[in-house]
């Protein structure tokens, strides 16, 4: 069974005024790892104008989506993560406890919406297995670091002696 067959049976446990133990306990371990679905009534869907360039069409369709939730309530994100996303992700976060997720990468509401549930589901993956830089990757990064750093420095002397090559004989 999943999460969503337990709240069913919890409601109807519920309208009998007595709900068993092992049904509870079930419907937590249930949600301890996100599955990707992400109920939209719990969702607050608004569509406001797009910025940026467009034409007419900017002026004409509010494109930009911007979904807001209340990450406290959200009961499809298990616990841990919501903790994980309230001190990694404070500036997403308002005053009343609402994330706030925007899009407006195409001229679409409908993609535009998919884009911002996509972004909902990355951020909720992403604090579920976070990806540890491992001492061999660190290396690498650093490795590449300092063979970017030598182009950019042979790139700027290449730059300057053909400045210089201009400014022969000029006295």
């Amino acid at each position: 069974m999943n999460y969503y067959n337990y709240l069913q049976m919890l409601q109807i446990f519920k309208n009998l005024n007595r709900i068993p133990l092992k049904y509870l306990s079930n419907a937590v371990q249930c949600i301890q790892k996100f599955d990707g679905y992400i109920p939209l009534n719990d969702l607050e869907i608004n569509y406001i104008n797009s910025t940026g360039p467009g034409g007419q069409n900017v002026n004409a369709r509010k494109t930009k989506v911007q979904i807001k939730f209340n990450l406290q309530r959200a009961d499809w994100i298990p616990m841990e993560i919501k903790e994980k996303i309230k001190k990694k992700l404070p500036n997403k976060i308002n005053q009343e406890g609402h994330m706030i997720i925007t899009s407006e990468k195409t001229r679409y509401q409908m993609l535009n919406q998919a884009d911002c549930l996509n972004k909902i589901r990355n951020i909720i993956w992403n604090m579920e297995d976070p990806q540890e830089i491992k001492d061999d990757d660190e290396e690498i990064f650093r490795l590449r670091h300092e063979a970017s750093v030598r182009e950019r420095l042979k790139e700027k002397t290449d730059r300057s002696i053909n400045k210089s090559y201009r400014n022969v004989g000029l006295i």
